[in-house]
């Protein structure tokens, strides 16, 4: 995936700032933060003549007390740059990132980045202990700390998670992180019918077992990002995958458990263990989100109603790859189509959505021209929120102009 080239990459803290206020002071021209530039979220921002501050120098390693198991870096480090040192001391950051040689930290901080681990795992929002950041005016802030019990006032950091950048640019995080696990495994069950999953996802209700994945997918994703891996175990119309992870007695325990309860409903399953490599299980269920035609939008209902999504969107013919044990959804469109019969489908399909009090957002892509279609409108009162809050950290509008979430327009 390409990555724009930015005009102002400073090396340090300091020397943000000091670009951050000479430009407060002086031109006060529009600022987008630019981390490595994968997200599709980022790719769809409307701010396209904004000046591009990019990140990427802000790099380093500034503690890590791997006995502690916390480390403090500074957020234009490269997910796959952090994995490696943590890596060292056998140790992991518990969080699955698309096109990790790219993504930076902070730019998994501002688009709030997650994949099927999300589930069992949780999201970067669970990770992150303390954060620096510069707003607008050029003003360094910090919150949280560099242990995992503090208390230090408003919880800042959570603010900044899926902010895109729109209320300040992060400059340094601290994380808490995990043990490496020595074993992956998961179970299969293929799909005659996308209905016929709702009885395995609710077995899972009452399982013994504990999951970190549970993912379905229907056959064009299938089709389109797995079809030359051959540990997926896939049906006519699909498959549902429930993974887990660990030390190597316990995730044959579970998988061998779960396979036993649900051959008890009657649902025909395969395990599979992936003793060595662990890494290749997530890579391959996060691949429709690492694919290099990305998704055109996501979308989040209730974990109960997910079932029912994949068989209307189905049917309206797009490709879904559904992290169903959190309600998540990635899609794009299956086959060619015009841009106006994509139009009308999306529509059709966001209306879905949000008849199941859920939400749908559009990420961008190539099947539509001129405007994108909408997406599922923010609460009022959380809007109304949102725009208080980007008047106090920015109130002149300086960083990221236009952006759909977002703005210094007064509602």
């Amino acid at each position: 995936m390409p990555r724009p080239n930015p005009e102002v990459c400073p090396e340090s803290s300091a020397e943000l700032v000091a670009w951050m206020t000479a430009n407060h002071s002086g031109p006060k021209r529009s600022v987008r933060a630019l981390g490595g530039g994968s997200s599709p979220v980022w790719n769809s921002n409307p701010a396209q003549t904004a000046c591009l501050l990019g990140t990427s120098r802000l790099n380093r390693v500034v503690e890590y007390p791997a006995r502690d198991m916390t480390i403090t870096v500074e957020a234009g480090i490269s997910m796959d740059q952090l994995q490696q040192v943590l890596a060292a001391e056998g140790q992991r950051l518990p969080l699955d990132v698309p096109h990790s040689d790219q993504a930076t930290l902070g730019g998994v901080l501002a688009t709030n980045t997650s994949g099927c681990r999300r589930y069992g795992l949780g999201t970067i929002r669970d990770s992150l202990i303390g954060v620096s950041a510069c707003d607008a005016q050029g003003r360094l802030f910090k919150s949280g700390g560099r242990v995992v019990k503090n208390v230090a006032g408003y919880d800042l950091c959570k603010m900044l998670i899926g902010s895109e950048g729109s209320l300040a640019i992060i400059t340094q995080a601290t994380l808490k992180v995990l043990p490496h696990p020595h074993s992956a495994g998961a179970v299969w069950v293929p799909l005659a019918a996308l209905g016929d999953s709702e009885a395995v996802l609710a077995s899972l209700v009452t399982t013994q077992t504990r999951p970190v994945a549970v993912e379905v997918w229907n056959r064009t994703a299938v089709d389109e990002c797995l079809t030359e891996v051959t540990n997926v175990v896939t049906g006519p119309e699909g498959f549902v995958c429930i993974a887990f992870e660990g030390g190597d007695r316990e995730v044959r325990w579970q998988t061998t458990k779960l396979s036993e309860e649900l051959r008890q409903l009657r649902i025909d399953c395969e395990s599979r263990l992936r003793s060595e490599a662990t890494e290749t299980l997530w890579a391959d269920l996060n691949s429709f989100q690492n694919h290099r035609l990305p998704p055109q939008f996501k979308l989040s209902v209730r974990p109960s109603r997910i079932v029912e999504v994949l068989v209307k969107g189905t049917r309206l013919g797009f490709s879904l790859a559904t992290h169903a044990g959190s309600g998540i959804g990635w899609g794009k469109a299956a086959e060619l189509v015009s841009p106006s019969d994509f139009a009308d489908r999306l529509s059709e399909f966001r209306q879905f959505v949000e008849n199941l009090q859920g939400h749908l957002c559009w990420l961008g892509g190539s099947a539509v021209e001129g405007n994108p279609p909408a997406g599922t409108p923010l609460p009022a009162g959380t809007e109304l929120l949102l725009h208080k809050l980007k008047r106090q950290l920015d109130p002149d509008g300086i960083l990221l102009p236009g952006c759909p979430a977002i703005s210094s327009r007064t509602p």
